[in-house]
């Protein structure tokens, strides 16, 4: 409620430390919106003061906090995993367990995929859902596609709606809370769904098949990491090679 010149730096780090006592990156994450939001009335030239956050870079009481590793799961477990899931019953948790274990996609980038993005063997994923804001066409293996095309001809979907459908509130995607819960009720121990890219670049890295750039080109979505490969590159994504990466991985995943 308070124009922009009003809002101090102390205003700010109130408003930090009351939500840093139980969420801690959700502060941080609240400060850096904080300061984009300056950031662009600066540069609009609407607001000629100081972005207050950038007075309280180093302050203590709101330091960022150490990362813990993110439980995955573990490779002699993925056997039971998919046995589990094949005689599950909650279609649409299954086929998000899935789809984030066999493709190594990060929840976000998933999780609100609508039946419109599935072309034959590909998810076409748009910027909006990618971290990085750029389109994503994502391969999915020979399983998944008969998995997705079984539910669509089963439920007579839309293609406007949501594949991964809440199964309480119409015409929303399915919680990825309520699908950690579900793995938990599963294996019987919690393990992250973001975890599965860890496992992801595990196996196939251990196959020893596939170049290092290709493996990476699938999980971070970035074809190259430095900007002067990116223009000799052109539009080259690696599509085919990272076919043939996703339908090994889910061929192991299969045998165990």
């Amino acid at each position: 409620a308070l124009p922009l010149k009003d809002i101090s730096d102390a205003i700010v780090l109130e408003l930090i430390e009351s939500i840093y006592k139980t969420k801690p990156q959700t502060a941080l994450k609240v400060k850096n919106l904080i300061s984009v939001t300056f950031n662009y009335a600066i540069e609009k030239k609407w607001f000629r003061g100081i972005n207050p956050t950038k007075l309280l870079q180093g302050n203590s009481l709101i330091r960022k906090p150490k990362n813990t590793r993110m439980k995955y799961l573990e490779e002699d477990r993925v056997g039971e995993l998919m046995s589990k899931l094949v005689n599950s019953d909650k279609e649409f948790h299954k086929a998000l367990i899935y789809v984030l274990m066999v493709t190594g996609l990060r929840v976000g980038s998933a999780i609100k995929a609508k039946w419109s993005w599935l072309d034959g063997d590909v998810l076409k994923i748009p910027g909006e859902y990618m971290k990085n804001r750029e389109g994503f066409i994502c391969p999915l293996p020979i399983q998944g596609v008969r998995m997705l095309n079984d539910i669509q001809n089963k439920y007579n979907i839309d293609k406007n709606k949501y594949i991964f459908q809440s199964v309480t509130l119409n015409n929303s995607s399915i919680s990825d809370n309520y699908v950690r819960l579900y793995m938990h009720q599963l294996l019987g121990d919690k393990y992250t769904l973001h975890g599965f890219r860890t496992l992801f670049n595990i196996v196939v890295s251990k196959m020893n098949k596939f170049e290092i750039e290709k493996i990476e080109s699938q999980l971070t979505h970035a074809f190259t990491s430095t900007d002067i490969r990116k223009v000799y590159m052109g539009k080259e994504d690696y599509l085919e090679d990272r076919r043939k990466i996703v339908q090994a991985y889910e061929d192991w995943c299969d045998k165990q």
